[in-house]
């Protein structure tokens, strides 16, 4: 054997002896495991989101408006997130009001209104109430709500509800009308706060597409069903051809109705006037009666129960205490 086929073979010969380690040219170097941030280490503190749901997003479009949160009023930026008892005031409009994945509304110059659930907080879908001042608003959504997801505007005493649909609410002096444009809404008087006020029980008008009513909670309240139905009118076609009316009538594209990508929270904790926190409580009672009682209408929407009318039907449903009257 040759001396340089021995110098070959000596690796192969002591590799099993010492093994494979040996022959490692430096340890390996492991990285030592980084200590938590300052972030993760500490409890974090619930964000306002998560105490008090948020209700809507404002998508300001070409407008301007104000938020008032408290005793701070501040100029409203777009994707600004919405918690109960904001109030906004629209300088210029149009404004719109985003319900991720449902709908949207549509205000114009001048409105006025506050914010608040319709449900126990934290509840998942939609449970919204929009508390009208003054000006108009109008508002469609893309899908029917589940039994127990709701959306009413309440204005002047009178609430317009609906499960998913098109209509739009204006306050004209004490009066409110009502229009619709893409299938039913529910007309009635609000519940009093005080448990002093009439016992009344308030009709309820169902309105369906191309009806409006002009009326007043009193009305609702006073006026028998003869009467009534015959303030349900046919839109005309100057009406048909408002903005807010044709915001109604058209299909609202899917982007339009997601969560803005850079949400904007509005500084310092939601409040509620002692007033709007009875409301509130009201609306909660009536929300847990219908998860008990699915069949069963609240005081605040329907006194009487009544299954949603086809769009096609036109002639309007008047419910009250002395039964249904059709027209």
């Amino acid at each position: 054997m040759t001396l340089k086929t021995i110098k070959l073979a000596l690796p192969i010969l002591i590799l099993p002896l010492v093994g494979v380690g040996c022959f490692k040219i430096s340890p390996r170097i492991a990285k030592a495991p980084q200590s938590p941030t300052v972030a993760e280490s500490s409890p974090q503190q619930p964000s306002s989101a998560e105490k008090f749901p948020v209700l809507a997003y404002v998508d300001l479009q070409k407008g301007a408006a104000t938020v008032t949160r408290g005793d701070s009023t501040v100029t409203v930026q777009d994707g600004l997130a919405l918690q109960q008892g904001d109030e906004v005031h629209v300088i210029q409009g149009p404004v719109d009001l985003v319900y991720p994945d449902a709908g949207r509304s549509e205000l114009a110059t001048g409105t006025k209104f506050v914010i608040i659930p319709d449900d126990e907080e934290g509840g998942a879908g939609v449970f919204v109430q929009v508390r009208l001042e003054a000006g108009n608003i109008w508002t469609r959504f893309e899908r029917l709500f589940g039994h127990t997801e709701r959306f009413s505007v309440a204005a002047s005493g009178v609430v317009a509800t609906i499960r998913g649909t098109a209509f739009g609410v204006s306050i004209k002096g004490d009066s409110v009308d009502v229009q619709v444009a893409n299938h039913t809404v529910q007309v009635t008087a609000e519940e009093p706060h005080s448990s002093s006020a009439p016992s009344s029980i308030p009709h309820v008008v169902e309105l369906s597409a191309g009806q409006g009513l002009h009326i007043t909670a009193k009305s609702l309240l006073s006026i028998n069903t003869a009467h009534l139905a015959a303030l349900v009118h046919r839109l005309t076609p100057t009406e048909r051809r408002t903005k807010g009316f044709i915001f109604g009538s058209r299909r609202i594209l899917l982007k339009r109705l997601h969560r803005p990508l850079h949400p904007v929270m509005l500084s310092g904790t939601p409040v509620v006037s002692p007033a709007l926190e009875k409301r509130i409580e009201i609306l909660r009672r009536a929300a847990m009666i219908e998860r008990v009682f699915p069949k069963f209408a609240a005081p605040i929407r329907a006194p009487l129960q009544q299954k949603l009318r086809s769009p096609t039907s036109t002639a309007p449903t008047i419910q009250g205490p002395t039964g249904t009257l059709s027209r």
